[in-house]
Parts: structure tokens; C-alpha cells; sequence
């Protein structure tokens, strides 16, 4: 498989610059991108009504029902934003409470508290936030 430059840099060059300030262990991991070259033509008449998604913690890949979003059993996909928030407020759960701090610094935390209270909205509006948020804490 050789690397494919414009599939990686469609994934990763719009990201890099967001993430780049993340601490360690965190970074970006490139995966090894290629094209799909098929020598059998398929005609653009109409798009499969399913998509298969793998995910490392599953032991199968889905088959999802792309009308829908959902499972052939009616249930949410693991790659819906229900499901990614459900992880993602699972995780936050598991970080450490902050310290007790003073109440200036209480102060300084707003812009902290509005994003938490933004994220809480909606998954697409707490991502759009998120790189927001990355902006202006890079501009200060």
C-alpha cells in the first residue's frame, strides 16, 4: 500500500494546527492513507443503503443503515453524536476534581465555564467550541 499525500493531508492538515498544542501523550497519528482502485465499473446509479464503521472496541464492524444512522437492530451507531458525547461525559467523569482555588482565580474561570456549559448543548456545537476555544487560548 503506498501512501496517498491528498487523502492525508484532506485528514490531517486540517487538524494539525488545532492539536498541536495538546501535551504529551497526546499527538497526531498519521495513518497510512491509499486509494481504492477497483477494476470492476460501477455505475453512479444510486449509493449503497448501508456503511460498515470499525471501531477498536468492537469486536465486529457495524453495518449501519444509512437512511437512518442506525443498526439493522434499530440501535444508535457508536459513530453517532449520542453515542460519541455518552463517551466523551464518560470521560470527563473519570478526570480529577480541580483543587480548591481562590476566589480571583475563580474569576479568570468563566471563559471555562461557558465552554462546559456550551458542551453540554449539543456535540457538533461543543466541537465547533472546542476549536474556538483552541484559537483564542493560542491568541492569549
Amino acid at each position: 500500500m503506498s501512501p496517498c499525500p491528498w487523502s492525508c493531508r484532506a485528514i490531517c492538515g486540517r487538524i494539525e494546527a488545532y492539536i498541536s498544542c495538546l501535551p504529551p501523550p497526546f499527538h497526531l497519528a498519521r495513518p497510512l492513507l491509499s486509494r481504492a482502485a477497483s477494476a470492476e465499473a460501477r455505475t453512479p446509479a444510486r449509493a449503497p443503503s448501508f456503511s460498515v464503521a470499525w471501531c477498536a472496541t468492537q469486536p465486529l464492524p457495524e453495518l449501519i443503515n444509512a437512511t437512518t444512522g442506525k443498526l439493522e437492530s434499530g440501535q444508535p451507531s457508536l459513530l453517532c453524536k449520542q453515542s460519541m458525547f455518552a463517551r466523551w461525559h464518560y470521560l470527563v467523569k473519570r478526570l480529577p476534581l480541580l483543587p480548591q482555588i481562590q476566589y480571583q482565580v475563580i474569576d479568570h474561570l468563566s471563559p471555562y465555564k461557558l465552554f462546559l456549559s456550551d458542551c453540554t448543548n449539543n456535540f457538533a456545537e461543543w466541537y465547533c467550541t472546542l476549536i474556538v476555544f483552541i484559537e483564542y487560548n493560542k491568541a492569549a
